[in-house]
């Protein structure tokens, strides 16, 4: 006895909820534009049956409509779909305006959003008070850093800052000592900032006149004097012969006084 094989369209499947269907027609009902279903399937399946979500990409486009698409693709503007605009600001309420949906408008207080299109309003209570917008910010709920759980803001002045404490956020005076390369030292009266190298910070010290650049650090001896040498202040004895415009006969000149100072001149 020949044994004859069925065609495709002879094949069927029981389902449990559709009954009886024939294969060729269920399988070519799942297919979509010339597309098999495996291939349907790989746009949203990874090779190991995973979700592949980087099949699934979103965009909001330049007229602010919320899109979606699945899939790869080469072309960054083929296959979106719309799903819906999204919120999209109205700036200032402005009587006799047609708002739409998820259009927000301030009120010069709080913000609200429009809930339905076409909406126009006579006057800034009318709009307050209609079903079709709810306010979305108030300006009564507005947070403040007081508000926040690790923060202490107490007895504020003007130029505080907000520092660490180690436990919370706590206000304080900008001082020295709030600079980390400042150390916490107390200084005396006349001293300057100075940075030590070697601590890497800066530090109170006496201002000395060695502590400058284009004076000598050579320690003075008594009745010394600070002279110019050409490149810098140094200490020095001041001679005689450092006296501009002096007499070159010293003993000659001298005679000459007392004689003037004895008989007159």
């Amino acid at each position: 006895m020949a044994i004859t094989s069925p065609t495709t369209d002879q094949l069927t499947f029981r389902s449990s909820t559709n009954g009886v269907l024939n294969l060729d027609a269920y399988l070519e009902a799942a297919e979509r534009g010339g597309r098999q279903l495996g291939d349907l399937l790989s746009d949203l399946f990874d090779t190991n049956g995973n979700v592949d979500g980087d099949k699934f990409q979103f965009r909001v486009n330049g007229s602010n409509m919320f899109q979606a698409r699945v899939g790869s693709y080469t072309d960054a503007n083929a296959n979106w779909s719309d799903i819906t605009t999204i919120f999209e600001p109205r700036g200032q309420f402005v009587a006799n305006t047609a708002y739409n949906r998820l259009d927000v408008v301030g009120d010069g207080s709080d913000l609200y959003i429009v809930q339905a299109d076409n909406q126009s309003f006579a006057d800034v209570a009318a709009f307050r008070a209609s079903a079709n917008t709810f306010v979305a910010v108030s300006s009564a709920s507005a947070l403040s850093l007081a508000s926040i759980g690790d923060v202490a803001v107490t007895s504020v002045q003007s130029g505080d800052i907000i520092r660490w404490s180690g436990s919370e956020w706590a206000n304080e005076a900008l001082t020295s000592s709030s600079l980390s390369d400042v150390a916490a030292t107390t200084p005396t009266n006349n001293q300057i900032l100075k940075y030590n190298i070697a601590n890497t910070r800066y530090e109170p010290s006496d201002n000395d006149l060695a502590d400058l650049t284009n004076v000598s650090a050579t320690t003075p001896t008594t009745n010394q004097y600070l002279t110019y040498t050409g490149s810098e202040w140094a200490p020095a004895t001041i001679e005689y012969t450092h006296i501009n415009n002096r007499p070159s006969d010293i003993a000659s000149t001298g005679k000459a006084i007392a004689m003037a100072i004895v008989f007159g001149s």
